[in-house]
């Protein structure tokens, strides 16, 4: 009676092979999680920017006025959002652009 198995060199083999896919998948795989959260913060930025337009607006502010987050939320934005890699939001004066303390700042 013989009894059927995987010898060492094959399952070295399978092991090898496996590696290489993910030598080839993972650094593909960061890319696309770093691309998607730079795309969720500029989404932030861009609603943290209209937010603070419209209370400038809305309150007849100058535009060397300084919203707080208190400010936009929850009158402007339902909830106040937050970067997905940690990084804090600066709101600057009405005439300054919103930036992330991680991904800089959004081009219009």
């Amino acid at each position: 009676m013989r009894r059927q198995a995987f010898t060492l060199v094959e399952i070295m083999i399978v092991i090898l092979i496996i590696g290489i896919l993910l030598m080839i998948a993972v650094p593909g795989w960061m890319k696309l999680r770093l691309t998607s959260q730079q795309n969720a913060c500029d989404e932030n930025v861009r609603v943290i920017r209209d937010a603070k337009v419209q209370w400038g607006l809305d309150h007849g502010m100058e535009m060397s006025a300084t919203p707080a987050s208190t400010d936009l939320a929850p009158s402007y934005i339902k909830k106040y959002p937050v970067c997905p890699q940690h990084g804090t939001y600066t709101l600057g004066t009405l005439n300054e652009d919103v930036s992330c303390s991680v991904h800089g700042t959004v081009t219009p």
